[in-house]
């Protein structure tokens, strides 16, 4: 990390987010490295890495990210599932009945306002079985936030127009060999919306 000074910056932003109180339910470096994830650079960055398959997350920095993100999203997901929105601005060729999956960390929001803000080729009302509510640890707490792991499978429930429902089939997927954004990944694979 000593050699990259945006990732340096934002680490060290983020760990000074949380310096003078003890941020509920994760520890501190769980913590600040969600806080990181939710900032303008970091986001994209460790997708990119997420999405290029697993030579490009063994980077120790972008190993560390994800399991300390997989780690928060796994003590902070509910017992129920959760509604959420994720707008982008790329349209994706969905059909009712498809299995579907991120294959990246996204970032939805609990208000479709939000998630329209952010992009509005296709927008995604999103039953989340494995995402978790991070808002209390973003850095824009009003993007009321809940973060998708890459590995939840959804079932493709309606498509009307630009308007998809996704609903998780309540199973996982994690294919260290599948290369997302090639036919090689059995389920869907994610796509780059320029966005987290």
């Amino acid at each position: 990390m000593k050699y990259n000074n945006p990732l340096k910056e934002t680490w060290e932003k983020a760990r000074a987010y949380w310096i003078n109180h003890d941020p509920p339910f994760l520890d501190k470096d769980t913590a600040t490295a969600v806080t990181a994830y939710t900032m303008k650079w970091l986001y994209s960055q460790l997708n990119s890495a997420v999405e290029g398959g697993t030579h490009k997350v063994t980077n120790s920095f972008f190993r560390s990210m994800h399991l300390l993100l997989t780690k928060a999203i796994q003590i902070l997901r509910p017992s129920t599932c959760l509604t959420t929105y994720r707008g982008i601005n790329v349209f994706i060729p969905l059909k009712t009945g498809e299995t579907f999956r991120f294959g990246r960390f996204a970032s939805s929001s609990k208000l479709l306002s939000v998630a329209q803000g952010f992009g509005s080729k296709m927008v995604f009302t999103i039953i989340t079985c494995y995402g978790a509510d991070i808002a209390p640890y973003s850095y824009n707490k009003n993007l009321y936030e809940v973060l998708i792991p890459p590995y939840e499978v959804f079932k493709v429930a309606s498509v009307h127009g630009n308007h998809v429902t996704l609903i998780s089939t309540g199973k996982t997927l994690v294919n260290k060999r599948c290369r997302p954004l090639s036919d090689s990944c059995p389920y869907k694979p994610s796509w780059n919306p320029h966005g987290g």
